[in-house]
């Protein structure tokens, strides 16, 4: 797997603003790499996620420690709501 990885999602909007949270570890409080994206009301779009756009976190702070994603170890795919961006 190479670093042009880019995961390709089809959604139908509410208006609000998620995040894409993937992790390759069974370790839940460990990293987990995020990328946010806006969604409009009712419409379909298809959001572009490109792998070095994932910001790695813990727990919504930015880890500037972490290693790498392994994208060939991919354990969970998770959305979340986005109240707020990292380190808030």
């Amino acid at each position: 797997v190479g670093v042009d990885l880019t995961v390709v999602l089809r959604v139908r909007g509410d208006g609000n603003r998620f995040k894409f949270v993937m992790r390759d570890d069974e370790d839940w409080n460990g990293v987990a790499w995020t990328q946010s994206f806006d969604t409009a009301a009712g419409e379909w779009t298809t959001v572009r996620l490109p792998l070095a756009g994932f910001v790695p976190t813990r727990f919504a702070r930015t880890d500037r420690l972490a290693r790498p994603f392994r994208a060939d170890r991919c354990t969970a795919l998770q959305f979340a709501l986005s109240k707020f961006e990292y380190d808030a």
